[in-house]
């Protein structure tokens, strides 16, 4: 609208205010401080503009798409809380993470340290420790991983060195 002297003037409830008092009635976006003016987005309890509600370590917009907050309630993409918040394998050191779109992921943990399944095998020979077949499985000895028969290897060879 117009008001006198051709300054715009909005009416608020039944109030005209000028544009100035107008921006001050308006919600202000948690991370730029200015007025949203047109669609608010409100996430984690705060107003946010659509362009503003990033991902806090790749910027990444993640109006509309899913996201998740850390322990002091910041924004993440998905990918990047998985990132630097996912348990770190104990044989490759990445992150275990669900791969290919998946939600959810498996871990294998043993002798207090996680593994991705394909990480967790003998570490002599490498044959997988997931099997349930009778016989195979994990044996370990001295806070390492090993088969059946690479234990049984090496607590041959302990017992040959003490004697």
């Amino acid at each position: 609208m117009v008001g006198y002297i051709g300054r715009p003037f909005y009416a608020v409830q039944g109030r005209a205010l000028c544009e100035r008092d107008y921006l001050d009635t308006l919600e202000k976006c948690c991370v730029c401080g200015d007025p949203i003016l047109d669609r608010i987005l409100r996430a984690t309890g705060k107003p946010y503009h659509p362009r503003c509600f990033t991902c806090v370590v790749c910027q990444k917009s993640l109006d509309g798409i899913p996201f998740t907050v850390d322990a002091v309630n910041r924004i993440h993409c998905i990918e990047d809380f998985h990132k630097r918040y996912a348990p770190r394998c104990a044989r490759c050191r990445e992150p275990i993470v669900p791969e290919g779109g998946a939600e959810e992921t498996v871990r294998i943990v043993a002798l207090d340290k996680s593994f991705h399944i394909a990480c967790y095998a003998c570490e002599d020979c490498g044959a997988s420790l997931c099997s349930r077949q009778e016989g195979r499985g994990c044996y370990p000895l001295d806070d390492h991983l090993y088969c059946r028969e690479c234990n049984a290897r090496r607590i041959q060879d302990l017992s040959r060195n003490i004697n």
